[in-house]
């Protein structure tokens, strides 16, 4: 029989069904997922004075500049360069408190140069100690170096449009379904995938998949065409067996970033009686030490943040209080309470083309799915299964949806829609999965500047991936 895991989108996770009730609108909304900029100026800053990096005195005075080395025809680089300094500025400042100053005379510059590479944006940085008497000025003019750093980040809409370029030629309806799972870890395909996710767990600066099955946490990386390479295994064989299990198993998957700035997982699975934050230490992945009010995670609200629901015990349905858990405490804020016939697998997002940020809850009823945006208004979208996954693959500010059918054997049906929520008319695209799909996440998987959609199948005896990419598209 089909697993009803929940899929993972990219931005993560919430349970609800159509219901005119005022708590729902309290629910905090998930923060905005952060640009290439915010990217590349936190990977240089934490390289540079990052603890391991020379120190700098609080209150350090510094320059920043950054150049463009041989920028792309028919762009505007002032807007980006601007753009990027203050985001190296921000970065610098949250190393220390007070933050180091800007100003005409420094102490320390940092330099960064920037180039395009295959749909990359690519800076190379310098920090340099600069010369504070005549004598160090003859030694070394340019003042000493004390560390670089090499930052490669996708070009995403943002770093387009302060370019003025045009947008990525990106053809949903030519979007292909390839297996990867044969070129996989072995191991991945004995037990059903419950939850994915994509995210920079190890801090090296590139993505990982993570991969939640019945009893543990499998880290991979895409290499060779497929996810070849094994970064890591957590075991939740420690963490003690629930007493009730759920009818179907259910797992859950919520990347946070911490206020050092690095990304841990809220791990969750029906059989086990608690959730554990799952951190990188010098071995891989381990549990952390840290405190946190327990529940079933639903998704992140911000840095340390993140939504539960009470555990579910012999039911796959939220029974009971919404509350907002912070790393560091045993407390939470209270958010509002949920019927019992809220179910714990469904999604929610932040809208990417504005400030409007909705929450889209989702729910399993009669072959239905029910798809909440507000406390009173939903719609009700029949075929559709429980793994959905919302991503802006052509990068033009507006999410797209690939949803599922709901079949329990056989092949599955996927539907790629435009939109935030699935179009009622004609899909932008159909495929199909050899399997039913038992989980899903967005993100660049490969670093190729493209967001990749990532499946897992189960067909009752082998898990498989499968990853959903357009066409060969321009850069």
């Amino acid at each position: 029989m089909r697993p009803t895991a929940a899929a993972f989108v990219t931005l993560c996770l919430l349970g609800s069904l159509a219901r005119a009730a005022d708590p729902v609108a309290s629910l905090p909304p998930p923060p905005a997922p952060p640009s290439s900029l915010e990217t590349l100026a936190s990977q240089v800053v934490k390289n540079l004075y990052g603890p391991t990096a020379a120190p700098m005195a609080e209150g350090t005075s510094f320059q920043i500049v950054v150049r463009f080395d041989k920028p792309p025809e028919n762009t505007k680089t002032e807007a980006l360069v601007a753009h990027l300094g203050d985001a190296l500025e921000a970065a610098l400042r949250s190393q220390r408190k007070p933050g180091p100053r800007v100003v005409d005379n420094p102490v320390e510059r940092l330099e960064v140069d920037l180039q395009i590479q295959s749909g990359h944006l690519v800076g190379t940085a310098r920090r340099r100690a600069l010369p504070r008497s005549i004598w160090e000025a003859l030694l070394a003019p340019d003042g000493a170096v004390l560390g670089t750093a090499f930052s490669n980040v996708p070009i995403d809409l943002e770093v387009r449009t302060l370019l003025g370029v045009g947008r990525r030629d990106v053809r949903l309806g030519e979007l292909r379904v390839v297996p990867v799972g044969k070129k996989s870890i072995a191991a991945l395909a004995s037990e059903t995938i419950l939850d994915l996710a994509i995210g920079d767990f190890d801090g090296d600066g590139g993505p990982e998949l993570a991969v939640l099955q019945h009893d543990g946490v499998r880290f991979v990386r895409w290499a060779r065409g497929g996810f070849s390479e094994d970064a890591g295994v957590f075991s939740l064989r420690a963490v003690p067996v629930t007493a009730a299990r759920t009818r179907m198993p259910l797992g859950r998957l919520v990347p946070v970033v911490r206020a050092d700035g690095r990304t841990v997982l809220v791990a969750a699975s029906s059989d086990r009686s608690e959730a554990v934050a799952i951190g990188w230490g010098q071995a891989g992945p381990e549990r952390l030490n840290v405190m946190f009010q327990k529940g079933w995670p639903l998704y992140t609200t911000g840095v340390d943040r993140f939504v539960i629901a009470p555990w579910p015990s012999g039911t796959d349905l939220v029974d009971g209080a919404l509350t907002e858990a912070r790393f560091g405490t045993a407390g939470a804020n209270w958010l509002g309470t949920l019927a019992p016939t809220h179910d714990v697998r469904a999604y929610a997002h932040r809208e990417l083309s504005g400030a409007f940020a909705p929450i889209i809850a989702a729910a399993q009823q009669n072959d239905e799915l029910v798809v909440v945006t507000s406390p009173k208004s939903s719609q009700r979208l029949s075929d559709m299964g429980t793994v959905s996954v919302w991503a802006d693959v052509d990068a033009d500010g507006v999410l797209e949806a690939l949803t599922t059918s709901t079949v329990m054997v056989g092949p599955d049906r996927l539907v790629f829609s435009s939109g935030p929520l699935p179009s009622a008319g004609a899909p932008r695209w159909v495929g199909m999965a050899a399997a039913p799909v038992s989980a899903g996440v967005a993100g660049d998987v490969d670093r190729d500047g493209f967001v990749e959609v990532v499946l897992a199948t189960w067909n009752g005896t082998a898990a498989d991936l499968l990853v959903v990419v357009p066409p060969k598209v321009m850069p």
